[in-house]
């Protein structure tokens, strides 16, 4: 054999070698799959649309991959009632038992995570936490009128006696949550008997769990924790983003882009840029107010907003047309994420920054005198431009 090259044997037991690493690593996997374990799934920040996806996704992923047990890991301010419910749906289907668990320390389930921690086939808070205050309000924060306030109250209230009735825990104590706004230390919470445990960790709360007799079903189950690790599930790229987009303000500037380079390729076309940028900006503008209660009058004035500025720049500063778009873009930014009562749980609101607002329309409204400015010059030059080509020339046929 001539040196440098390699011959069917070698390469035989390099195959051999490849097959034999692949098994191993085969199987070192499947022992890492078998390993009992308790799934954790965190919520935290404002309870909303895209929140629930991702706590359904979660559980699908902690049933396929054999957890033996799921930990919540809450820390909310609260959200919409609606994405509550899907939470809470998500909880229940679950054939895994479910602990909801406020934590760290510090850590909140105000408004909507009050519902959550009930939904738990077992709950638990960490020291120096607190839950409660779930009264409806409007999703700018501001109360209900009385009657929408009343029918509001009501349902949110008994949709919180029927998920402790379920858990078999004090109905008095949770309903009076949502009937007269009350929170509770964990202290509090375990001594009225919204709750069943207090830990320090997640790794204590295994610990205290041991022999916890749960119910699943018709079935009581003996839970056995002592020995379980703990393997955390994270969202995918897709649904972060998603969740980051679910912003008021991030829509609010959003539209603002797409609002400013369409304008401008509208007027200006051919640059392609600016409407291209334009047009992503719009759709993910679209995509944020998709996961978010909006009021979709509030986006109709911007878009007339938008006709009168584009008619502003055509006829070289006319003024009315530009007033009147900047009163009803500035009412449709206002209106977007408010300016009607749907009733909410107490909580973040909904509202876009007003320093991002003002921000928007300064910089909306100076893009607007450039180009004005831009359009006025450009007709003069060309009537300059005609006068001194026409003037005493004789014209050809």
């Amino acid at each position: 054999m001539r040196p440098g090259l390699i011959s069917v044997k070698h390469v035989t037991w390099l195959v051999y070698l490849l097959v034999f690493v692949l098994i191993a690593l085969g199987q070192t996997v499947a022992a890492q799959d078998s390993t009992p374990y308790a799934a954790t799934i965190t919520i935290s920040g404002t309870i909303n649309k895209p929140e629930a996806r991702i706590l359904d996704k979660s559980f699908k992923v902690a049933s396929e991959n054999g957890a033996n047990l799921i930990i919540l890991l809450i820390n909310t301010p609260g959200g919409d009632l609606e994405s509550t419910r899907k939470m809470v749906r998500t909880i229940y289907d679950s054939d895994i038992p479910v602990v909801t668990f406020v934590w760290p320390s510090g850590s909140q389930a105000a408004s909507a995570g009050t519902f959550l921690l009930a939904a738990g086939n077992v709950a638990a808070m960490a020291p120096s936490t607190n839950v409660g205050a779930a009264t409806p309000v409007s999703i700018t924060g501001e109360d209900l009128p009385e009657t929408i306030a009343n029918k509001a109250t009501q349902d949110a209230a008994s949709f919180l006696r029927s998920i402790a009735l379920n858990r078999d825990r004090n109905v008095e104590a949770y309903e009076s949550t949502v009937t007269k706004g009350k929170a509770y230390s964990e202290i509090e919470a375990i001594e009225a008997g919204l709750i069943n445990i207090i830990s320090k960790s997640p790794q204590q709360l295994l610990e205290d769990l041991d022999g916890e007799i749960i119910n699943i079903g018709e079935t009581d189950i003996v839970l056995n924790t002592s020995g379980l690790v703990i393997q955390p599930i994270k969202p995918g790229f897709l649904d972060r983003f998603l969740k980051f987009l679910a912003n008021p303000n991030i829509a609010l500037i959003l539209l603002g882009i797409g609002f400013v380079g369409i304008l401008i390729e509208f007027i200006n076309p051919g640059g392609f840029i600016p409407g291209i940028t334009g047009v992503a900006a719009i759709v993910l503008a679209l995509v944020a107010l998709g996961n978010l209660p909006v009021n979709w009058m509030g986006l109709l004035l911007i878009g007339l907003a938008g006709a009168l500025f584009y008619i502003e720049v055509q006829v070289s500063g006319l003024g009315i047309a530009g007033l009147i778009g900047g009163a009803l873009f500035i009412v449709g930014a206002i209106l977007l994420f408010g300016g009607f009562s749907q009733p909410d749980l107490n909580g973040p609101t909904f509202m876009a920054n007003i320093w991002i607002l003002i921000g928007v329309g300064i910089v909306i409204a100076l893009i607007l005198i450039i180009l004005i400015k831009a359009s006025i010059d450009a007709r003069k030059n060309r009537y300059e431009t005609d006068e001194k080509v026409t003037v005493g020339k004789i014209a050809k046929t």
